[in-house]
């Protein structure tokens, strides 16, 4: 259901007089009070979450239900969805796939929960989305890339992220700005992390570009990356990309400092920043890349959502004393995305439940701080891409896409003696 800006100030006056501020396009959800009161009976909104709070994915999935978490916190403290109360049942998979079915099962015959999100990793996603298929729920994934999952025809399930976000960033920091000659690329095992290399692979081929290491390593296993940062170095790779997770691109970093490799750039798709201070990188971080979808104070954040993104950023920063990332995002923007589809089932006076909800979902056309989320057929995001970043000094500079770029970038990056 879409609505002027007037009417949905309206419509949601109340809340705004708690929460104090205004959100451009799009209502947060508060007490409102709609126009159409839901059925007497509806006196607790139950969703559920399932995600890899420990084990392999655990550094990952901790930070993406952050986010989550802080959606409905956030919503609970204005009141609730038209008064109702939000109650978020997040459920631990430990990275396992059959423990995220379980889970899944769990939350919906058990809990009877109204809607599924969460997720980071194919593996565990994919497990989650059978379940909700074959019980008719809606779940929305907050990390997922596999595009075999929405080749599939599922009715149920939706994702915030996809594929060709990564891809086409990756591909054009190394043509278009680093005019790289050669280009090696380490891969997860995983489902979405193989794929996307795949595709990174025959879009440089295309271009020219080639790729003369390809290399595969299993996340959590492969601790030791010096043979491949060689291997890349002996082929004279202009760029190593990274499409590993958290764990696996601090190791990489540690051991190509140590070993003083220079093997040229060096980019990371997944996972946050490397000059997170926990990572105690210092140095070795310089001059490395990453992928950035959101970054308040870099303006990486979609037209219309600049006031909510604020909110957040600022909100996220008192509450966990650490500023939030990408990822943090990734999580909060699925929840906001649930909490609408939800407020918007009510306010139609449909009755809540999962079935309406997925329709709702479907039909969200709505900007949050991740992206302007609207859904193709398929449940894959139309609008999702990232940007990259390097990291100069104590700074982070957008260098891709042109129209955003705030710097320039340092490349070739210097060798380890010259720094």
């Amino acid at each position: 259901m879409r609505m002027s800006v007037t009417n949905m100030a309206k419509r949601y006056g109340r809340w705004l007089a708690v929460a104090g501020l205004v959100i451009a396009g799009v209502g947060l959800l508060g007490c409102g009070g709609g126009t159409a009161p839901p059925a007497p009976t509806v006196k607790e909104i139950v969703i559920g979450e399932v995600e890899p709070l420990t084990g392999v994915q655990g550094p990952q999935g901790k930070l993406v239900h952050e986010g989550i978490q802080y959606a409905i916190d956030e919503a609970n403290a204005a009141g609730g969805i038209n008064g109702i109360p939000i109650t978020l049942l997040s459920r631990d998979d430990e990275s396992k796939p059959e423990q995220s079915a379980a889970a899944a099962r769990e939350l919906i015959t058990q809990k009877k929960v109204v809607a599924l999100m969460g997720g980071y990793v194919d593996t565990l996603v994919g497990a989650v989305s059978e379940v909700a298929e074959e019980n008719k729920v809606p779940y929305l994934a907050s990390s997922s890339l596999d595009e075999r999952l929405t080749a599939r025809g599922y009715h149920y399930f939706f994702r915030m992220s996809k594929l060709s976000g990564f891809s086409d960033a990756t591909v054009g920091l190394a043509t278009d700005v680093l005019h790289a000659k050669k280009v090696a690329i380490f891969h997860a095992s995983t489902p979405g992390a193989t794929q996307t290399s795949q595709r990174i692979r025959d879009d440089l081929v295309a271009k020219g570009v080639e790729v003369p290491v390809f290399e595969k390593f299993v996340p959590g296993k492969t601790t030791d990356f010096v043979p491949l940062l060689n291997k890349a170095k002996a082929a004279g790779v202009d760029l190593i990309v990274s499409a590993g997770f958290t764990g696996d691109n601090v190791n990489m970093v540690r051991q190509l400092q140590a070993n003083k490799i220079d093997a040229g750039g060096f980019l990371v798709l997944y996972g946050a920043s490397l000059r997170v201070p926990t990572f105690k990188l210092g140095d070795a971080a310089n001059y490395t890349f990453h992928t950035a979808i959101w970054d308040d104070k870099r303006g990486l954040t979609p037209p219309g959502s600049e006031e909510m993104s604020a909110a957040f950023a600022k909100g996220f920063l008192e509450k966990m004393g650490r500023p939030a990332g990408g990822l943090e995002q990734h999580g909060y923007s699925t929840g906001k995305a649930i909490l609408l589809a939800i407020q918007h089932t009510l306010d139609a006076g449909l009755e809540l439940t999962p079935e309406n909800v997925r329709d709702q979902l479907a039909a969200l056309d709505v900007p949050l701080p991740l992206e302007h989320l609207k859904f193709d057929e398929k449940g894959d995001p139309l609008f999702y891409q990232q940007s990259i970043m390097q990291i100069q000094g104590n700074k982070e500079v957008i260098v891709w896409p042109e129209e955003r770029a705030a710097g320039k970038v340092v490349f070739p990056v210097p060798t380890w003696e010259e720094r």
